[in-house]
């Protein structure tokens, strides 16, 4: 996988050859893995918005905030749910059910062009680490700005 910051670059330059707002720095997000994402009252989403971006940032230490200019602008994403069992030893009991956002989701994001760096260590930070919950399950693992959305061949040879 390219460096983050290659990949950006080929993702603008593929958002400005189809016509988006050259003044606003574009990304996506693809889920490599399945999602648990909840809001403030444990409730599951079924979408990354701009608002839930903001919510995992809160969980992130010291990574600079989002810019307020964050537009969720398009998703395609599908979701279902997730069961499973505790096999520790002496637990083997049954894990509560989570809606999760399927891996494979797509999401579309854009920020004022001034804020580009601000967002690219957060962006940095996200797929470094992951979002939402259960993570070290292997849930919540992110691309950004995956090459192959910026293939205008969609990967095709």
């Amino acid at each position: 996988l390219d460096p983050l910051g290659q990949r950006s670059a080929n993702f603008q330059q593929v958002a400005g050859d189809m016509g988006l707002d050259a003044n606003r720095f574009w990304f996506s997000l693809t889920l490599y893995s399945d999602t648990i994402l909840t809001d403030a009252w444990g409730r599951f989403r079924s979408v990354i918005d701009s608002e839930a971006l903001e919510w995992e940032a809160r969980f992130w230490g010291n990574a600079p905030t989002l810019p307020p200019s964050l537009c969720h602008e398009l998703s395609f994403t599908t979701t279902h749910t997730a069961s499973g069992w505790n096999m520790a030893p002496d637990w083997q009991l049954p894990k509560y059910d989570a809606g999760v956002i399927s891996k494979g989701s797509v999401f579309l994001y854009s920020v004022d062009l001034q804020n580009k760096e601000r967002i690219s260590s957060c962006l940095h930070k996200l797929e470094t680490e992951g979002i939402g919950d259960r993570k070290q399950e292997g849930f919540g693992q992110v691309i950004v700005s995956s090459p192959f959305h910026a293939d205008p061949a969609g990967g095709a040879s």
